[in-house]
């Protein structure tokens, strides 16, 4: 096709998108354009199935909604580009620069395109987008599912609602992009750097997360299902680990533990996870009673109504954990970091003591919370009574409704403490509040 024919073509594709009846619409389907100047140029709603395009400058170029099937858009310049709904099943843009593109909606789905060869055969085309340039480009809503985009850059790129299931992005670099609500199901993360990305609601299903970069990035309410995260970055990340995505000896620890607890301890074992790292962890309603958890690191953990009676939580790591409405009778908890924790409504009360047969032998187990550290902790409503916190501090803790019957408070650190409500020891000299405030 000469140059003259396709200017006059284009001049009355513009006609025909601006509904001149003097317009035809544009079809350079199977076309050889390779190597073309069409910058800004106006082919909205185009059919280009098959079009190569390879080496052309098309920034600014208006390609919204056209027919782009199985178009080799190998090494083009789409810088800027409108592609908004354009249908890129099947196109090639390996090592192609859409740089502030707008592919809003657009299909990047795997396709197959059959086109003739240099030997005059069929030949059988697939998608491929890996190492081109997405930096910046608007991809909200974009179906790239399974689609390949290995080493490509997508930083600062929008891509909230985008299908990308099953898509291999091995490589990949999306620091700071939106994935928000995003569909990642299966896809191939592995050496992906998603630091700093808004992955809230976005679904990770199956997805592959070998050495994975989440570095402060935000997978609030992210589904995490099905997933390895043993080998992922996930160091500043707002992110809420269930336990399917646990490494296989933490998940397999938790099931003896079951098992050994519904056997009276004749079956599985007694969970041993002294000084393991569970921050950041879905553990609610989880019951490790008994459990050695000496040293664990909980930090910012859900463990809201988990049975945690009688088990050893000394020195642990509890930082802004929930604990909402937890079940911690009679644990030890002393020299443990519960500062910012939610302990709202947790039952922290002693507990009795039987013999091998079940029968009260009339004494009590108290919780241990010797110099535990629960500054700034919210312990509303909680059930404190004859709990031992002796030398602790709750500097700045709410202890609003709180029951401290038969506490131990000596040497306790109340100051700044909301104790409206709180139901303090009879020997307990609630005056010493009042002279900790005035200093």
């Amino acid at each position: 096709m000469t140059p003259d024919a396709i200017v006059r073509l284009l001049r009355k594709h513009e006609l025909w998108v601006a509904g001149d009846p003097r317009g035809i619409r544009a079809d350079l389907s199977l076309e050889n354009l390779a190597g073309g100047a069409f910058i800004g140029v106006n082919l909205k709603n185009a059919r280009l199935v098959g079009t190569d395009f390879s080496g052309s400058r098309l920034a600014k170029a208006i390609l919204a909604h056209a027919d782009l099937y199985g178009a080799n858009l190998t090494s083009c310049n789409l810088t800027g580009a409108d592609l908004s709904g354009a249908d890129l099943r099947a196109a090639l843009l390996k090592n192609a620069d859409l740089t502030d593109a707008n592919l809003m909606g657009a299909d990047l789905r795997e396709g197959a395109l059959l086109k003739p060869d240099s030997n005059d055969s069929l030949a059988f085309v697939k998608t491929d987008i890996s190492e081109s340039k997405l930096d910046g480009a608007l991809l909200s809503g974009a179906n790239f599912a399974r689609a390949n985009l290995q080493r490509s850059t997508l930083v600062g790129s929008d891509l909230s609602r985008a299908n990308l299931e099953g898509t291999r992005l091995q490589g990949a670099v999306l620091i700071g992009a939106n994935l928000a609500s995003a569909s990642l199901a299966g896809a191939d993360l592995t050496d992906t750097d998603l630091a700093g990305c808004n992955l809230r609601n976005a679904d990770l299903t199956g997805a592959k997360l070998k050495n994975t970069n989440f570095a402060n990035a935000d997978l609030t309410e992210a589904v995490i299902v099905d997933v390895n995260l043993s080998s992922a970055r996930i160091d500043g990340a707002k992110l809420v680990i269930p336990i399917s995505a646990m490494a296989a000896q933490i998940k397999k620890a938790f099931d003896d533990h079951q098992l050994w607890l519904a056997s009276a301890g004749q079956r599985g074992q007694r969970a041993d996870l002294r000084q393991v790292d569970l921050g950041r962890h879905n553990l609610r309603s989880i019951d490790l009673c008994g459990a050695d958890l000496r040293g664990v690191i909980l930090a910012d953990s859900i463990l809201a109504n988990a049975r945690l009676i009688m088990t050893d939580m000394s020195h642990g790591d509890l930082r802004r954990a929930d604990l909402r409405y937890a079940q911690l009778e009679g644990t030890n908890l002393s020299d443990a970091d519960l500062s910012g924790a939610c302990l709202a409504g947790a039952k922290l009360h002693s507990i009795r003591i039987t013999d091998a047969y079940q029968r009260p032998t009339g004494r009590l187990w108290p919780t241990n919370l010797c110099r535990a550290i629960l500054v700034g902790a919210n312990l509303r409503g909680a059930d404190l009574r004859m709990a031992n916190f002796l030398g602790a501090d709750l500097g700045e803790c709410d202890l609003c409704d709180a029951d401290l019957t038969d506490a131990n408070l000596i040497d306790t650190n109340l100051a700044g403490a909301n104790c409206v409500g709180t139901i303090f020891p009879s020997n307990f000299d609630v005056r010493s509040l009042v002279a900790v405030r005035k200093k």
